[in-house]
């Protein structure tokens, strides 16, 4: 987040961690919260048309991971787009999910900048 704009990116590699597909997302005035919701549900979508049923994923919302798998309470603000990652990731065989610190995810940091 620069300033009050926002920018994130998802990005896809298969499982010798090769590139396959990205996406950058610009939206202006959401919380950073709101903006790893949104890049992770995108991500699921985008894994989902390119027809993947087994995906790892890698983020470094440790908040927004929690609340998809219902650890965490979830902010009223983020109901939504929880809500709807979670009915999209019942399209997926197996999901291996993965918090990663932020400073390790370099690669979808670097593109969204």
């Amino acid at each position: 987040m620069v300033g009050n704009k926002a920018a994130a990116e998802f990005v896809l590699r298969n499982h010798n961690r090769q590139f396959i597909g990205d996406d950058f997302l610009n939206l202006d005035g959401a919380t950073i919260s709101e903006v790893e919701a949104r890049t992770l549900r995108e991500g699921f979508l985008f894994a989902q048309r390119k027809g993947y049923t087994k995906i790892m994923v890698e983020g470094d919302s440790k908040l927004v991971i929690q609340s998809v798998l219902d650890r965490d309470a979830t902010s009223w603000n983020l109901v939504p787009i929880i809500e709807h990652i979670k009915w999209t990731t019942t399209n997926f065989d197996c999901i291996d999910w993965k918090h990663i610190f932020r400073e390790a995810n370099f690669v979808a940091d670097a593109f969204a900048r």
